[in-house]
């Protein structure tokens, strides 16, 4: 692609996420031999019921732990039908403190009380 990205389909989905639930959708991903100081995730979702809330969001693998990435801009609130983007910059002073990510990223999907959704697709899309 001319920007520079490189798309991955990180699921064999759809995936359906029930109330009260926290499950990795996808598969884990392997960035590029460096990590990576840019870094799109677009979740495809439908059949949302919103209940006390749903919740995606981008962990990495650090020495063979999973971990919620700093930076308020790695999760995203899930309120409609539709596509949902996460967006990390390097440029971006408040997703600084987690680059570069590490080699290996996955997505997990949060449900509250009364709260489902169907994840129909994860594409991730990276550069350096």
């Amino acid at each position: 692609m001319g920007n520079g990205y490189s798309p991955k389909e990180l699921a064999a989905i759809p995936q359906r996420v029930l109330a009260s639930q926290s499950v990795q959708v996808g598969k884990e991903e392997g960035l590029s031999a460096g990590g990576s100081i840019h870094l799109r995730v677009d979740i495809l979702v439908s059949a949302v019921t919103v209940g006390s809330g749903i919740t995606a969001k981008l962990q990495q693998k650090r020495f063979d732990t999973w971990a919620d990435l700093a930076s308020a801009n790695s999760s995203v609130a899930i309120t409609a039908a539709g596509e949902v983007t996460i967006r990390l910059l390097v440029e971006r002073a408040a997703d600084q403190a987690d680059m570069p990510l590490a080699k290996q990223v996955r997505v997990v999907v949060t449900t509250a009380a009364g709260a489902a959704v169907t994840v129909d697709k994860v594409r991730l899309l990276q550069s350096l």
